[in-house]
């Protein structure tokens, strides 16, 4: 039994579809065409289950390109200051620039983004180094992020206009209702629960366990309000 093509397959394909889109319109515009792979990657890379998800991670794959880009413009700026030296000097040393990228994301606490900021350093140091106008990579190269970005959480938070009953508390058992034996139900559930008390509404469960024994079967549902624990002994905030 085949599991069936979900939402988040087809979004990230229209994701991808709107970033080549977005790079035909800018090939007839005089801003510079750029690549379209970096668009993808980024959106792509935003395209998450949780809401939550794709917003932190679109901002540390921000943060992580800018010092990437940043890294990656002053070490083209020596390259040209002290003359074109060899190939394998050039990649020798964009090898070692990798300590000082890693180490920026450390001190401003961003140690998330270090691996966005050496791979968009090294797409620059590595692969555009002896470009005629590297300068115009650095610069195609953040918006192509940018422009990934958008779309990536665009896309991923896009939702049909739905009512909900906010008002009304909803309750649910565990065992076999939202934890059933198949893996792949509970994780659709727990998706769909997220998003259904993101969008405010009210949800809680009812079960024979133990608080000790609830907390990591619901491992990863943002409930909001207390559960009824232990058959209806006590309510667990």
């Amino acid at each position: 039994k085949f599991p069936p093509v979900g939402a988040r397959i087809i979004k990230s394909s229209a994701a991808v579809v709107l970033c080549m889109l977005l790079y035909y319109i800018r090939t007839l515009l005089p801003i510079g065409n750029g690549i379209p792979f970096y668009s993808a990657l980024a959106a792509l890379w935003c395209m998450q289950p949780d809401t939550g998800a794709p917003k932190n991670m679109a901002l540390q794959r921000t943060v992580g390109t800018f010092i990437g880009a940043v890294y990656g413009f002053i070490f083209l700026i020596i390259l040209r200051s002290v003359g074109m030296p060899p190939q394998i000097i050039v990649y020798l040393a964009a090898s070692v620039i990798i300590i000082p990228i890693i180490y920026t994301t450390v001190l401003i606490n961003k140690r998330n983004a270090s691996f966005f900021s050496c791979v968009v350093f090294l797409s620059i140091a590595l692969t555009h180094s002896f470009d005629n106008d590297p300068f115009m990579f650095v610069l195609n190269r953040v918006l192509d992020t940018l422009i990934g970005i958008v779309v990536g959480v665009g896309v991923n938070t896009f939702r049909f206009p739905e009512k909900h009953d906010n008002e009304t508390l909803y309750i649910s058992g565990i065992d076999s209702v939202l934890v059933p034996d198949d893996s792949h139900s509970a994780s659709y559930s727990r998706v769909e629960l997220n998003r259904l008390i993101s969008e405010g509404v009210k949800f809680t469960i009812s079960t024979i366990h133990t608080p000790a024994e609830l907390i990591p079967i619901m491992k990863g549902v943002d409930l909001k309000n207390p559960v009824i624990v232990m058959d209806g002994a006590a309510i667990y905030d």
